[in-house]
């Protein structure tokens, strides 16, 4: 009797421990994902910055749109590898990067006594500034978002992690071909995308137009002689060819008074060069 009692409790305890062992093993460790990939479908400006050649730009991109100071903005910075920014152009902004965050980075630094309250969604911890009410999340050592909903990007990283496809549901084929400029060219540029070129216009020169643009391509580019200041330069790929002529004239009206130079370089394609604009104004840009 005592030799049959105890073999049905070694018999339990073997089966408690598979149960502890299973429960411990069933949760992996989220695999990083293409940041592009985590940014939505509905933005009008999508933008690429190579960090390494932007460090400074970026350390006050942070300082802008976090509110942070300028030695933690510096710490961030050091740790982003490359960064990708979706903007509605006047309703919200979001940002996905790819970095070396450590597994505790956040909470370690993203503090109450900071002005950060932290919250649960999903499986993952994500941070609420007081100040600006930006939130923030890390889902990996690789991956980090931030938006005013950075919910919606937690979604895009659970949905993409549980699949078999490595990329976003986000867009058409077309949204994903327009989407790819921004991962193939190896510039040190940082580089532009947009799809609603009639809104990308009216916020950057506050002119209302219907261009007959299908989209906008782009480039901020570094000045040697210009501090905190990108030459930007653009090509507009027309669906009509037709209008070309009509198109280069509104733009010209538009951009009065800027020494731009407005061309058709292509079949149904427009460039405009000789463009600047401060570093503030392109936050401005993103930010409204």
């Amino acid at each position: 009797m005592l030799r049959h009692k105890f073999a049905r409790t070694a018999a339990l305890l073997l089966c408690a421990a598979a149960l502890v062992f299973s429960s411990c093993t069933t949760s992996p460790k989220p695999e990083p994902v293409n940041p592009l990939s985590l940014l939505g479908s509905d933005n009008a400006l999508y933008i690429y910055v190579p960090v390494d050649s932007h460090k400074e730009f970026v350390t006050l991109a942070l300082m802008k749109l976090m509110e942070l100071r300028k030695a933690d903005s510096e710490k961030i910075t050091g740790r982003i590898k490359d960064l990708y920014i979706g903007t509605m152009l006047g309703s919200g902004f979001e940002i996905s990067a790819s970095g070396n965050f450590p597994p505790n980075y956040a909470k370690a630094s993203l503090t109450e006594k900071n002005g950060w309250d932290t919250k649960k969604y999903l499986s993952y911890d994500y941070f609420v500034q007081n100040a600006s009410a930006i939130e923030i999340a890390i889902p990996c050592p690789e991956n980090v978002v931030l938006s005013y909903k950075v919910q919606e990007l937690l979604d895009r990283f659970d949905k993409i992690r549980f699949s078999k496809d490595s990329e976003s549901d986000s867009g058409n084929s077309s949204h994903k071909e327009m989407l790819s400029f921004l991962e193939s060219s190896g510039s040190n540029d940082i580089l532009f995308v947009s799809s609603k070129p009639d809104l990308f216009f009216y916020s950057l020169a506050g002119t209302k137009m219907s261009l007959g643009v299908d989209k906008i391509k782009g480039t901020f580019a570094s000045l040697p002689d210009k501090k905190e200041t990108y030459g930007v330069s653009l090509v507009l790929e027309m669906s009509d060819p037709r209008t070309i002529k009509a198109c280069i004239r509104l733009l010209q009206m538009a951009l009065f008074g800027i020494p731009a130079k407005i061309y058709q370089s292509g079949e149904n394609k427009i460039s405009v060069t000789d463009i600047t604009m401060s570093w503030n104004e392109i936050l401005d840009l993103i930010s409204k």
